[in-house]
């Protein structure tokens, strides 16, 4: 196998005897001194073979098995690079955080973790840290079966979600349909349901170039236009802010009361098929960020206990009422945390809908006007005759540096002026048509609280539940 395309050539050895006793493997020496003068007895001569058109499965099967015989092979050496020290200190860098265990850097290839039990209460540790490790022991590595990705879990933090956004937003525009439209064999489910937000953008797209058709069209109707136009521009802005940024609103608490993180996001590593019979297979691993619980069903327990131990679901039973010290946490837990999937995912939808159209209510309150005439008269350079590359870029610099300044300043202001108008209402306007916009901001916060609340209450009744002994042992009883 040619290590860097991973093309396959198939040949056939054949044993140069004095006389043939097995053709399989045989081939006397006449026949290979006419092949070439260089064969002596006992040299091995090589015949190409044809290679066979394997259907799918079989180049998928064979593909992952010369994958998962190089990733072992690179476990071994890491074990052997390391079993001499065991009962020894090591040097490391902390590399980040999940949950409550710390994951740090030996070497350039090298990663271990050190989990809440092994951590010294008194100290405290920050990215970048450079600390010493007592190794306990090391392990060889146990064999995997064949095809098994090698995925990890990542800290929960903003910067990861904001790069599975971006991740999600880009493949679903450039590299999503493209692979549907040809029927590409590594086409999934998650791929299809990710291009859900490309008829959101391009309708808000399309309503946006209308109103600038009209304002083409009328130039009586130009300031009107330029108005709806830019609301709409802003309403598409601040409906997907409050949509993304109300899910903490909902997953926030569930996880400080349960200790479900259901927002706790994934590096899924897969490689993909062969898009053809008889095509080199690819190596290159390919990288999908997702969430643990993308699944209700099958959410990823192995990672989970991979990258943070049982400790995980111990601190889960804690939290819901189900008890310490159980024997099996992880499958006394999992039906309860099934449910906290299902019923915080509808919480945090329901809530997140509201959150949106809260950022819409605002969008088309009359206090916008001072932020788009920040905008639009924003300072520009003007270029001079004779005017250095050094001139021009320091002043477009410095113009650039006023805009931002006057431009937050003004959005911040336009913001609170918006708010204010949605909760108070339209001096114009009476009754319910006045209010609608208080009545909707309660009703959002009253929702949000609501459903967040029964995700924790509902949870913590099935800890229990499952904890109480119901039956009374005392009285006679009968099992059907």
């Amino acid at each position: 196998m040619d290590r860097e395309t991973g093309a396959i050539t198939v040949v056939r050895k054949k044993e140069v005897v004095e006389e043939v006793e097995n053709d399989e493997n045989q081939i006397s020496l006449t026949e290979a001194k006419a092949m070439d003068d260089k064969y002596e007895i006992g040299d091995f001569v090589e015949y190409p073979l044809e290679s066979m058109d394997f259907g799918r499965m079989a180049a998928q099967k064979a593909r992952s098995i010369i994958i998962q015989n190089i990733k072992e092979g690179e476990r071994d050496a890491i074990y052997e690079r390391f079993a001499c020290k065991e009962h020894d200190i090591v040097n490391g860098v902390v590399q980040r955080f999940v949950d409550n265990t710390i994951y740090i850097s030996l070497d350039e290839k090298t990663e271990t973790r050190l989990k809440e039990n092994e951590q010294v209460k008194s100290e405290h540790y920050k990215v970048g840290d450079h600390i010493k490790l007592y190794v306990v022991e090391v392990k060889k590595p146990e064999k995997k079966e064949n095809g098994e990705v090698e995925s990890r879990i990542l800290p929960n933090t903003l910067r990861t979600r904001m790069q599975q956004k971006y991740q999600k937003t880009t493949n679903a525009f450039l590299q999503y349909p493209v692979k549907g439209f040809k029927g590409d064999v590594n086409s999934d489910f998650y791929e299809f349901l990710s291009m859900g937000i490309v008829p959101y953008l391009l309708g808000s797209a399309m309503f946006m170039g209308l109103f600038n058709l009209l304002k083409d069209l009328n130039p009586k109707s130009q300031k009107l236009a330029n108005i709806n136009g830019n609301k709409m521009a802003l309403g598409v802005v601040l409906y997907g802010l409050f949509k993304t940024l109300s899910n903490d609103l909902v997953t926030r608490p569930v996880y400080w009361g349960t200790g479900v993180d259901i927002e706790l996001p994934i590096e899924h590593v897969y490689y993909p098929l062969p898009k053809e019979a008889g095509e080199a297979a690819n190596i290159v691993p390919q990288i999908q960020q997702r969430k643990v619980y993308d699944s209700r069903e099958f959410f990823r327990k192995d990672l989970i206990q991979k990258d943070i131990g049982v400790e995980y679901y111990d601190k889960i039973a804690k939290k819901i009422g189900l008890g310490e010290d159980l024997n099996d946490s992880v499958t006394e837990t999992t039906p309860i945390i099934q449910s906290i999937i299902s019923t915080t995912k509808t919480a945090k939808s329901l809530s997140s809908y509201a959150w949106a159209g809260v950022g819409v209510g605002l969008a088309v309150q009359n206090s916008w006007t001072n932020f788009f005439d920040a905008i639009s008269n924003r300072k520009r350079h003007i270029a001079k005759p004779g005017e250095g590359f050094g001139t021009k870029m320091a002043s477009r610099m410095k113009n650039a540096g006023e805009n931002f300044v006057n431009i937050s300043k003004t959005f911040g202001k336009s913001f609170g002026q918006a708010f204010k108008s949605l909760w108070t209402g339209d001096p114009g306007k009476s009754g319910f048509m006045k209010h609608a916009g208080k009545a909707w901001l309660l009703f959002t916060a009253a929702l949000t609280v609501g459903s967040t609340a029964n995700v924790i209450y509902k949870a913590r009744h099935m800890g229990k539940l499952a904890n109480k002994d119901i039956m009374d042992k005392s009285k006679e009883s009968t099992v059907i």
